[in-house]
């Protein structure tokens, strides 16, 4: 049975032999379906010259360094398959290392794989790899092929995946905006990607049957860029940020007319006591546009959703809330269920569903 087909993206700035070994380690691996995109963030080395050389390659070229952020996301504007995984140039990926990274998007919840590797921090470092001697490409074979084995058919959740090698369902990526730009040459932006992809209601697995081998810091260091102050100012931005997110997101998907739209929000604001950012879902109507026009003094956002699609799904991606609550119209609240999570101090970036049948509203 063919696999899902993956669009794969990769920033680049300068390092075209890097790069170069990356794609020629690559090229084995892929599926007839599978779709590669280099990002040339401003290379200002043969890069250029020695993509045109790659016919299987499509490039977007940026005239300046956008940032690994922003690279990405613009690599991501050109996915046409289902997952997409970012993938650092400075990486060699061998073997069937793409199938157990894209296995456990079957289950709909999933929203981000990632590999394990020698070089990664947290539960994705493969110790004994890390510890090996590798000297050239056939050791990062034999590596690899025996972290996979050693691996095959294990997953295991994570709070946390890093962005060397990171798959993520396509759609879902575009609902909760990408990567923040805000953190420009790199570092921190999957740690906080992770947390707003948590926070819509997705999943993320660790897929141990998936192995990448990992340079390390070849751009920064190729680059004579200080990866160390980046990563310090990084941590700053990240901390500034974490202050501007709202406490609360309320999401109401607004599929059953004004009325009802209008009950299950008035129902959901009366049992909240903090100020909640509010996200209505619209089905090709104007009925949450209508209900927003009625909202006064609030944050309210209004997000589009095909009237096929999952609406409590999307509007959870467009919140930006550390807790998020959903309903839909027509629903009944569980008052318990929302008093207790939107009270629990130690929830973070998580989501909770408190719509319920109107008859089981005492």
């Amino acid at each position: 049975m063919a696999r899902t087909p993956v669009s794969i993206v990769i920033p680049v700035w300068n390092l075209e032999q890097v790069t170069k070994a990356c794609l020629d380690a690559l090229a084995p691996t892929l599926g007839d379906d599978d779709q590669v995109v280099v990002v040339d963030n401003g290379s200002s080395d043969g890069t250029a010259q020695m993509l045109a050389d790659y016919d299987w390659v499509e490039v977007v070229t940026h005239e300046t360094n956008l940032g690994f952020a922003a690279g990405c996301n613009s690599g991501a504007e050109h996915a046409r398959n289902p997952v997409t995984i970012f993938l650092n140039n400075d990486t060699l990926p061998v073997g069937r290392w793409i199938e157990p990274l894209v296995t456990p998007f079957g289950d709909a919840s999933v929203g981000a794989t990632g590999p394990m590797s020698n070089f990664v921090s947290g539960s994705q470092l493969h110790k004994a790899s890390h510890d090996a001697s590798v000297r050239g490409m056939k050791d990062v074979r034999k590596t690899a092929l025996a972290a996979m084995v050693e691996g095959r058919g294990k997953t295991w959740p994570t709070h946390r995946l890093v962005g060397f090698a990171l798959a993520v369902r396509t759609e879902l990526f575009a609902q909760v905006g990408g990567f923040e730009t805000a953190f420009e040459t790199g570092g921190y932006e999957d740690d906080e990607l992770c947390r707003r992809l948590q926070a819509a209601g997705a999943k993320l697995l660790v897929a141990a049957g998936s192995f990448v081998y990992h340079l390390g810091h070849a751009t920064f260091d190729g680059n004579g860029l200080d990866w160390a102050g980046i990563e310090l100012r990084n941590r700053e931005v990240m901390v500034a940020k974490a202050r501007e997110i709202p406490v609360l997101s309320l999401v109401v998907d607004c599929a059953d007319g004004f009325e009802k739209s209008a009950l299950s929000l008035v129902e959901l604001v009366d049992l909240v006591h903090l100020e909640a950012q509010l996200v209505l879902v619209e089905h090709g109507d104007d009925v949450a546009q209508s209900l927003a026009r009625e909202v006064t003094g609030e944050d309210v956002i209004v997000v589009e959703c095909p009237s096929d699609a999952d609406g409590v799904r999307r509007g959870l991606a467009a919140a930006t809330g550390r807790r998020r609550v959903s309903i839909r119209s027509g629903e009944g609240v569980d008052a318990a269920a929302l008093r207790e999570f939107a009270g629990d101090p130690k929830a973070d970036f998580t989501a909770c569903h408190v719509g319920v049948p109107r008859s089981a509203v005492s």
